[in-house]
């Protein structure tokens, strides 16, 4: 199970842009190095299973600014590094 960005403990304040791994098996949690352009730090972004190895992260909200964001990340779990796809239309 993935978590990407929200608030945490140690700055309640700020928003971040980290990404968590929680191990299933052992229900220990470690962060994720990644490569790549990573997203802006957000809260209340979604992330899906794309295919077996891909997550795609949706939207949120950048607290900070108190605005919507309508963006889309896409990270490869293979070698966790994140790319931003073109996107067209509505």
């Amino acid at each position: 199970m993935f978590v990407f960005g929200g608030r945490t403990a140690k700055s309640p304040e700020n928003d971040n842009s980290d990404l968590f791994a929680l191990n299933i098996e052992t229900w220990i949690w470690r962060t994720v190095q990644t490569i790549g352009k990573n997203p802006s730090p957000r809260a209340f972004c979604t992330l899906n299973k794309f295919s077996n190895n891909r997550i795609i992260l949706f939207g949120g909200k950048d607290l900070k600014q108190n605005k919507p964001l309508n963006d889309v990340f896409i990270l490869q779990t293979s070698d966790f590094y994140w790319s931003y796809p073109f996107i067209a239309g509505y």
